[in-house]
């Protein structure tokens, strides 16, 4: 079983208080092979993975649903992934430990004021989350609005699409607006929204994904949904964008005050995860991400048809995926299993590798990435990307075997063939 430190077990608990809500819990440090209750955070530690794995703002959450002096409240618990619950008496800490009032032979005061010291980025970050999320969603009412009296129809995935989910919105961190059409609305969009763009990327033909920077707001418009895992998945992404559109089966949701469409939870549902898929296989991912995906499962997961996820899963040849993901958010960001379709047990193992994958490398594998490599000539660029990439396939190998084969087999032939055009 994969091994965790006691500041990364308390980093988790911290963000599943941040999703669920609940006060979090303090880990157990081990001395010479017995339980000791000396466990102190290490707030700068703490801080800087919530930055790399872009959860400040869930991390903010739990930490203030701490107790206000780092201590546990009377007649409370500490849980450990180890051993049981042990009760803490009014008088004193964890039954024939330290007395009430110290921690880990500290004073809880000690404890207190290096959190204050340590969390004050954390404290500046959470308000600009906050009011971020508040200025993307008035310009995503606008935007949404402005489409619509052009005979526009956008579909917004991702971003703020799940970030309403969250318990406390405002804490999710926002990144661009995602918005998903069919090839005539695409095209329509890009026509319309072109000229108001003051950049705009170079457009991925195949896959009909144009980005443009307006004003402040970064824009993508995807004509597909392609994960780049495969020509088959590709392909059966294609079909069901089809089948989403034709039948209409949109879910609305409000954001400013405009009615806003996504896609049906069980395509979103899918859809998350082979986004996390994408970015796992390629370059790595972060909590952020799988958090969305947890969020997404708590609201819907009960109401999904479990029928047809298993078909669609087949058919992608994700279903191994699924199911290692599924153990992942399930053990380690606390989604109750029974929201969670096909969730099966025998995949703890390849969650806890996962979640081991997930901490080390950060969000979009910042922690693995080759310092200064966009400086380097193309051809250069391109071995480190993909030397970069089999590093990261022999990490998932031992957890999801088939998919890293067929992944590295397409991305092999892909970068063959780009490098061959440059």
């Amino acid at each position: 079983m994969s091994k965790f430190s006691s500041q990364e077990l308390f980093l988790l608990s911290l963000v599943r208080s941040g999703l669920w809500g609940g006060g979090p819990s303090y880990p157990e440090e081990r001395h010479a092979g017995d339980p000791s209750w000396g466990f102190m955070p290490d707030w700068k530690a703490i801080a800087d993975m919530a930055k790399t794995q872009t959860v400040v703002g869930l991390v903010g959450e739990g930490i203030g649903r701490l107790p206000a002096e780092g201590n546990l409240p009377a007649g409370g618990t500490r849980r450990s992934p180890e051993r049981p619950a042990e009760t803490v008496s009014e008088e004193r800490g964890p039954i024939g430990r330290e007395p009430r009032g110290m921690v880990g032979g500290r004073a809880p005061s000690t404890e207190w004021s290096a959190r204050q010291e340590a969390l004050q980025p954390m404290i500046l970050q959470a308000f600009r989350t906050e009011r971020r999320n508040a200025e993307m969603d008035a310009f995503l009412s606008k935007l949404i609005t402005k489409l619509r009296e052009e005979g526009i129809l956008a579909l917004v995935v991702k971003g703020q699409a799940v970030g309403h989910l969250y318990a406390n919105p405002s804490a999710r961190q926002a990144g661009d607006i995602d918005l998903f059409l069919d090839k005539d609305n695409y095209e329509k969009a890009k026509a319309f929204l072109s000229p108001k763009a003051t950049t705009l990327e170079s457009e991925g033909a195949d896959s009909l994904h144009l980005g443009m920077q307006l004003g402040k707001w970064t824009v993508e418009l995807h004509g597909t949904l392609h994960a780049g895992l495969n020509r088959r998945i590709n392909a059966l992404q294609d079909r069901l964008q089809a089948e989403l559109f034709a039948a209409g089966d949109f879910r609305r949701w409000e954001c400013a005050g405009t009615e806003v469409l996504s896609p049906s939870p069980l395509f979103d549902a899918e859809y998350i995860l082979l986004h996390c898929l994408q970015h796992l296989y390629y370059e790595g991912i972060g909590l952020r991400q799988f958090c969305d995906w947890a969020v997404h499962l708590d609201r819907f997961g009960l109401s999904l048809d479990r029928g047809a996820l298993l078909r669609d899963l087949e058919a992608l040849g994700i279903l191994e995926e699924w199911k290692g993901c599924a153990s992942f958010v399930v053990d380690y960001l606390g989604v109750a299993a029974e929201k969670v379709p096909l969730y099966d047990p025998k995949y703890r193992r390849r969650g806890a590798r996962l979640c081991r994958v997930v901490l080390d490398g950060g969000n979009f594998g910042v922690n693995f990435a080759t310092p200064g490599k966009t400086d380097r000539p193309l051809l250069l660029r391109k071995l480190t990307s993909f030397g970069e990439m089999c590093r990261q396939h022999g990490r998932l190998l031992g957890i999801f075997p088939k998919g890293v084969l067929r992944t590295h087999v397409h991305k092999l032939r892909s970068g063959l063939k780009r490098i061959r055009k440059a």
